[in-house]
């Protein structure tokens, strides 16, 4: 994880060296390419589709039934929406099952796949002596793959009402194979979001409408890296202070107000105190072509890249 700070401007990013020169304007660094010329626009925020599957894969898991498992799994990468530790586990643990079930080929596909997401991922005790082994294996093959580095780009402050814009940036090669970039825009208070959807480019900027940008609130911004069904193999995260005072609703009587914190405040700890942002989850992806999961027909073949895992 990097943290940077520069004059008012605020940079997360996933890689060994910070990919952006935050200077406090949206002038690009000499060495960065130009944005894309077509803005993102709005669209629907990725949906849980798989959470449901991905749960009946733990609760699987945890009985020891491993052919369960396995087709939870399974299905939960090919319905989408998980987050990048949901996606990671699934593979690691699609692996681990097939090996225990007699599917050493499989399984060793499956352990390539999570091998791109994070090259460094623990096989879990179930699995044994066997499953280290082969997951040595499937990390040595796909050693020479790259990183993905995701990066986003975004002013510590705004003024309220206004329009305001944020970079996103992705490596070439990833650009080229992710099927989109999302940014959420939510109010850490009443939970409203706002979700941009555009096509990957190595820099992508995306413009905050004016409507989001309510005084006194603060924005929570998160950049993700989406595969074709949605699951998120990797986001940064930011927030953003916006500058006022925050209107005040007087409800009636015994009534409350929407979005109103009536709870005792939690005092030091947590992402809200810290004036860092914070890179989360998807550590390690790539390289050459090998990083989008497409899943063409769900109940047989997950592909990520040239990594192919087959159901049967």
């Amino acid at each position: 994880m990097i943290r940077a700070r520069s004059r008012g401007f605020r940079v997360a990013c996933f890689a060994a060296v910070a990919v952006f020169a935050a200077n406090g304007s949206a002038r690009a660094a000499d060495d960065e390419p130009a944005p894309s010329q077509e803005l993102p626009v709005e669209s629907e925020p990725p949906k849980p589709a798989g959470a449901a599957a991905e749960k009946r894969g733990k609760a699987a898991w945890s009985s020891g039934d491993m052919g369960a498992a396995e087709a939870f799994y399974r299905e939960a990468i090919a319905k989408g929406g998980l987050a990048p530790d949901e996606v990671l586990e699934s593979y690691v643990r699609l692996g681990t099952a097939r090996l225990l079930l007699g599917r050493k080929d499989q399984a060793l596909s499956a352990f390539k796949a999570a091998a791109v997401i994070d090259n460094a991922f623990s096989v879990p005790p179930e699995g044994g002596p066997k499953a280290e082994t082969l997951a040595t294996i499937a990390k040595k093959d796909m050693s020479q793959v790259g990183t993905l580095v995701l990066g986003l780009s975004s002013p510590s402050k705004v003024r309220a009402n206004e329009v305001f814009r944020v970079r996103a940036k992705v490596d070439d090669t990833h650009s080229r194979v992710l099927t989109r970039l999302g940014l959420s825009a939510k109010d850490g208070s009443t939970g409203k979001e706002i979700y941009l959807s555009g096509k990957p480019a190595p820099v992508v900027e995306f413009e905050i409408p004016a409507k989001a940008v309510l005084a006194g609130s603060t924005l929570v911004l998160r950049i993700d890296a989406l595969d074709s069904h949605d699951n998120r193999l990797a986001s940064a995260e930011n927030r953003v202070e916006v500058a006022g005072t925050k209107a005040v609703v007087v409800a009636p009587a015994g009534r409350s107000v929407p979005g109103a914190d009536t709870g005792p405040k939690k005092e030091g700890g947590g992402f809200f105190s810290s004036p860092w942002p914070y890179i989360l989850g998807g550590a390690l992806l790539a390289g050459a072509g090998a990083t989008v999961i497409i899943l063409t027909r769900p109940t047989d073949d997950v592909t990520v890249g040239p990594v192919a895992v087959r159901a049967r």
